[in-house]
């Protein structure tokens, strides 16, 4: 029996631990980029039956170079995807996004589409979050640097993600300590239109304890919306180096969320092409309800350099959807 629509937390945590459904990865990696992750989604401006997904490419284990392109699908076939073009390269000499850009997310808001993602400083290093705008989904305008940390209580800052709930902005991002390690947990910033953002102070998911899958660090959230509940999805680092998937939510926005008892919700597979871990978890739910997780695996023990990106359905949609 297929898996109905989500409408609550409780319903997806219901589905945890996830299972894959397909033995092969649904985007490969091509030389020069072998590290491939989700960085966002959004239905096609251009017709609402499909849909895309924008893909972080890497280098290795590294920002330098890296670019983010964009994949289309049919929404009635969520692991059938076409490159089309590369939407976001690293930026001109001196602009804060000269070394690469890291992947992100893009929310849809008044007919523009809001890609949000990570640059590095070139004078000092410091990762920021960046922004760029389009209307048509493939062709982006950059408009900077929106956020960037303070230096006291993050120094650096990435994954950043972003969700629009009663006409507040909300973000989403990993902190980064002094030592560069993103062991401050998922802080959230709040906007009223996008562009100019507020410390709320608040640390949605902080690390675990010793003994759980996210006790050295947490990193790479996507963040949605199923009724009243505000899930995240985010990656879990153990301290024995073991990459998965874990989960918490809350009805308040700028209230620390609750982790679920059954992390991590989705784990390496015992062998194949993600038995070395799983990560940056990005939740898509379509308008008939059905959802799709897309997330990177590698088959290389960590830390891993060689990262490709999985897709496995979570939820149905209703039999009329097709």
């Amino acid at each position: 029996m297929q898996p109905p629509s989500i409408g609550s937390a409780a319903e997806l945590e219901a589905l945890t631990p996830l299972q894959r459904q397909r033995a092969e990865p649904v985007i490969l990696h091509h030389d020069p980029y072998t590290n491939l992750a989700p960085a966002g989604w959004a239905l096609d401006p251009a017709d609402p039956g499909r849909f895309l997904l924008y893909v972080g490419r890497f280098r290795g284990n590294h920002s330098i170079g890296a670019d983010v392109a964009v994949y289309s699908g049919d929404c009635r076939d969520p692991c059938t995807l076409r490159f089309e073009n590369v939407v976001l390269a690293p930026g001109e000499s001196g602009s804060e996004d000269e070394l690469g850009v890291r992947f992100g997310s893009v929310v849809q808001a008044g007919g523009s589409l809001y890609h949000y993602y990570v640059g590095n400083r070139p004078d000092t290093g410091a990762q920021v979050v960046m922004l760029a705008v389009s209307e048509d989904g493939r062709r982006f305008t950059k408009q900077g640097t929106v956020l960037a940390p303070d230096g006291v209580h993050e120094h650096y800052f990435t994954d950043p993600t972003v969700v629009i709930i009663e006409g507040t902005w909300f973000l989403y991002v990993t902190g980064k300590s002094a030592e560069k390690l993103p062991d401050l947990g998922i802080v959230v910033y709040a906007s009223d239109d996008g562009i100019a953002w507020r410390r709320t102070g608040v640390t949605a998911i902080p690390m675990g304890g010793p003994g759980d899958c996210d006790g050295k660090y947490i990193e790479g959230c996507g963040v949605c919306r199923f009724g009243d509940d505000v899930v995240a999805l985010y990656t879990c680092c153990s301290r024995a180096d073991v990459w998965s998937v874990g989960m918490a939510w809350g009805t308040d926005p700028m209230a620390p969320f609750s982790k679920t008892a059954r992390n991590p919700v989705f784990q390496r597979s015992a062998a194949g092409w993600d038995s070395g871990g799983v990560a940056v978890p990005l939740l898509v739910s379509y308008p008939s309800g059905r959802s799709v997780l897309y997330y990177q695996g590698s088959v290389q023990q960590q830390p891993a350099d060689t990262w490709d990106i999985g897709a496995l359905q979570v939820a149905a949609a209703p039999p009329s959807d097709g």
